[in-house]
């Protein structure tokens, strides 16, 4: 069994679904996507439906624990709640898909990551493309190109079906240009601090 280095596992929205109707929060009525390719990121509604009967106090006891715990591991300035543990992922992933398919697992490497978070090993996973986000913020992806597809249309040939960066190539200038589309008004301040923007890679963990 061929094994890999990842920093952690997330339960996101598949990327259909990523997408909150009521259009509550930082959550969009609807799903982010250009010509039919779907955002395929890491700001996809982490842990939403989880979250959503912790707060709401329906939650099983059992799974308040394993919240618990996820945040305990994660005690760090980046806002990103990893699991460690891919048992404990999928007993998530079930509950949040008790009602229907809606969420699926992601794995994440960076090496930025990997300093504040560590890693684990894996095994299984099908990595799909490169993000680009600001650690414990937003995806400048998301943002971006999504958002303001005109803007960033000699990008577009970049991502992938996906909704991803197929390589890390053209990264640097696309973070040139959107903090350029920053000073003019054209996106959104996403960083404290432009040192938090990673370059993540994405990958369906089975």
């Amino acid at each position: 069994m061929n094994t890999v280095r990842i920093c952690g596992y997330l339960v996101v929205r598949l990327p259909h679904l990523s997408m909150d109707p009521a259009g509550r929060g930082a959550f969009t009525p609807t799903a982010p996507q250009l010509s039919g390719v779907f955002y395929g990121g890491i700001d996809r509604m982490q842990w939403f439906d989880v979250d959503e009967d912790f707060y709401s106090r329906t939650l099983p006891e059992e799974l308040v624990r394993l919240r618990e715990r996820i945040r305990g591991e994660n005690m760090d300035a980046s806002g990103i709640y990893l699991c460690r543990d891919l048992t404990t992922t999928k007993i998530m992933l079930e509950y949040s898909n008790r009602a229907g398919t809606a969420n699926e697992i992601i794995a994440l490497r960076s090496p930025k990551l990997a300093k504040i978070k560590g890693e684990i090993e894996a095994a299984n996973i099908d990595w799909r493309g490169f993000d680009i986000a600001t650690i414990g913020e937003a995806s400048l992806l998301l943002e971006g190109i999504f958002s303001n597809p005109e803007r960033f249309a000699r990008f577009r040939s970049e991502l992938n079906g996906h909704g991803l960066f197929r390589s890390e190539g053209h990264v640097p200038e696309y973070i040139q240009s959107y903090m350029t589309a920053v000073n003019e008004g054209a996106a959104e301040l996403v960083w404290s601090d432009p040192a938090l923007i990673d370059t993540i890679a994405i990958g369906a963990a089975n």
